[in-house]
């Protein structure tokens, strides 16, 4: 295949599910045999740090837009140092919607351009910024289709812009089901055993591991007066017999370590298209005790799931924290399993590597 495929991607180094789904994109589609890249904004960033590719590095493929493009110091798009033709397709992130008109009417691009919805919350404060406060319409600015990830925001999209379905292309997520799972392995304790002679001896055994007392959350995400709030009365009301535990730059493996030993998850945020953590913590047999936002109710109504009355208020989110307890001292995790298992199917990996070929396949003639 001699087309190329661009996936534009921010800059951030920080733990990110969305930039981290656009790699695996790209190397999943090399794997098939389409020619796609990552392009970064600037040469000087270094890929994404806080995960490990491991055998999946040869197909990750890399451009920047800074050396695609001669770009002044304001930003401006001066020039494009390579040719790109009708054979080549660009993926833009909803919260950079200035980059299609330039491509479409600057630089007079026969390529063809999509967004890739993966949130709702950036696409009418993107556009209102870029164009004035004016809300255009996505094919005015040249986005020949939508690739988004739930169905909630292909809905926020048709509504808002009237935008026809059959240009809406579904790639759903995937979990990692050999990290993100209800197997909590063993655990070291001590026990005390009585010789053959009667005497009483300390000795270091393994067990079934057990969930902790512990309520695990994501400091970065959502509102930090809410969280800091909610941590700090949530604190005083339990009195330490709880254990707090922000996931921060952690690694896929030590949070799905985390959340095995944890029996509550917090989540904050409300702008996400599909909000993967609390879906980590759904395959963990966490109980999620936080809002669905726009796209992750479609796993959080069939999940073990606390909603606050009010998710702006920390109170309302202490009240769903004692009434996420209350629920996990009546509950048999093996009853929940399979939910588990309808879960697991449904966002498998199997299923992700379907509908990106399938997708690619249409856009690619």
């Amino acid at each position: 295949m001699n087309k190329n495929i661009y996936f534009v991607t921010p800059d951030m180094n920080v733990h990110s599910r969305g930039i981290l789904n656009i790699y695996k994109n790209v190397i999943n589609l090399n794997k098939l045999g389409y020619k796609a890249y990552v392009v970064h904004f600037n040469t000087n960033f270094k890929m994404i740090q806080w995960y490990k590719f491991g055998k999946d590095m040869p197909f990750l493929k890399f451009h920047y837009l800074d050396k695609l493009f001669v770009i002044n110091e304001q930003g401006q798009f001066i020039k494009a140092n390579r040719e790109f033709g009708e054979n080549d397709i660009w993926i833009i992130p909803e919260g950079f919607p200035a980059l299609f008109p330039i491509f479409k009417q600057t630089f007079k691009f026969t390529c063809k351009m999509y967004m890739y919805a993966q949130g709702w919350s950036y696409i009418l404060p993107s556009l209102t910024s870029v164009f004035g406060g004016q809300i255009p319409h996505l094919s005015q600015i040249g986005v020949e289709g939508v690739i988004t990830v739930s169905d909630c925001v292909k809905q926020y999209i048709i509504d808002l812009f009237n935008f026809p379905e059959e240009l809406i292309f579904m790639l759903p997520n995937y979990i990692d089901t050999s990290i993100f799972n209800s197997d909590l392995g063993v655990e070291k304790v001590e026990d005390v055993i009585e010789d053959e002679s009667g005497n009483l001896d300390i000795v270091e055994v393994e067990k079934p591991a057990q969930k902790k007392n512990k309520i695990c959350f994501m400091p970065r995400r959502g509102e930090e007066s809410v969280y800091q709030t909610t941590i700090a009365l949530i604190d005083k009301k339990l009195k330490g017999a709880w254990e707090l535990k922000p996931l921060i730059n952690m690694t896929q493996e030590q949070i799905a370590k985390e959340l095995k030993q944890s029996k509550i998850f917090m989540h904050y945020t409300s702008g996400d298209g599909f909000a993967m953590p609390p879906l980590e913590a759904v395959m963990t047999s966490n109980v999620v005790v936080g809002n669905a936002g726009l796209g992750s109710l479609e796993y959080l109504q069939d999940a073990l799931w606390v909603n606050p009355d009010d998710c702006r208020d920390p109170y309302a989110y202490c009240e769903a924290i004692e009434e996420a307890i209350k629920m996990i001292s009546d509950l048999d995790y093996s009853e929940y399993k399979e939910t588990l298992e309808e879960l697991k199917e449904r966002y498998s990996e199997i299923n992700y590597l379907k509908a990106l070929d399938e997708i690619f396949k249409k856009l690619v003639v």
